[in-house]
């Protein structure tokens, strides 16, 4: 069994690469996900909107809402263009969003279009997760951990250039336990006071008393007087 998942894993890749890609279609990563035991939100694959008017299977679909996604080589970052929408669960809607990205992506390269199930999440910065394996020739393999979803990219630009990346030596780990101990200890506290909500909300507190206290120091430095108008 481990074998041949491993081969069709292999495969997957070769096909890519034979197509001149150096990224896989988010159904190809879903398919490996799945295949791995890691568990994927339902979805089928359409090749346009005909074919969503065809395909059923979506319409049992847990929930009220449908996720419909345009699959193409050349779109990595969807919701920057367009290319997802959110829309209830029925074919007309799904067939309807489909067709509005046909016209959107006329000149691009589009594989298809996945309808999937709509997973309810936390939608607050923190409710989603980035996590990248990926193997080095100098480091080895290298797990990357990071806020995730369209904020990923926002986060990365709003921190202070040199700190938005935190770097962990497993040989080191090995060679002074503490070291990693305390270093995922380091990045778990920095993303519980940067992420979780009720520390944001004591934060933005403190920061409002802060400007109350400034303001009204200013203004009993500082009178205003009223001048009568007309």
């Amino acid at each position: 069994m481990h074998g041949r998942v491993i081969e069709a894993i292999a495969a997957t890749i070769r096909g890519a690469r034979a197509e001149g890609r150096r990224t896989l279609l988010e159904t190809e990563g879903l398919e490996i996900a799945r295949s791995l035991g890691i568990g994927v939100p339902d979805h089928v694959l359409v090749s346009d909107s005909r074919g969503a008017a065809i395909e059923s299977a979506y319409l049992s679909f847990p929930g009220e809402r449908l996720v419909v996604k345009v699959v193409s080589p050349t779109i990595l970052h969807k919701s920057d263009v367009g290319g997802v929408r959110v829309v209830p669960k029925s074919r007309e809607d799904a067939v309807a969003a489909i067709e509005a990205m046909e016209r959107r992506f006329s000149d691009t390269e589009v594989v298809g279009y996945s309808i999937n199930r709509c997973v309810e999440f936390d939608r607050q910065l923190g409710g989603e997760l980035l996590v990248g394996v990926r193997h080095t020739v100098d480091f080895g393999p290298v797990v990357t951990v990071a806020p995730g979803g369209v904020l990923t990219e926002y986060l990365a630009g709003q921190l202070a250039p040199g700190r938005e990346v935190a770097i962990l030596s497993p040989v080191l780990g090995d060679q002074n336990p503490s070291y990693l101990t305390f270093g995922i200890g380091a990045i778990g506290l920095v993303l519980f006071t940067v992420l979780h909500p009720s520390v944001r909300r004591k934060r933005a507190m403190a920061i409002e008393a802060e400007k109350s206290v400034w303001t009204r120091s200013w203004t009993r430095q500082s009178p205003v007087g009223a001048l009568p108008t007309g």
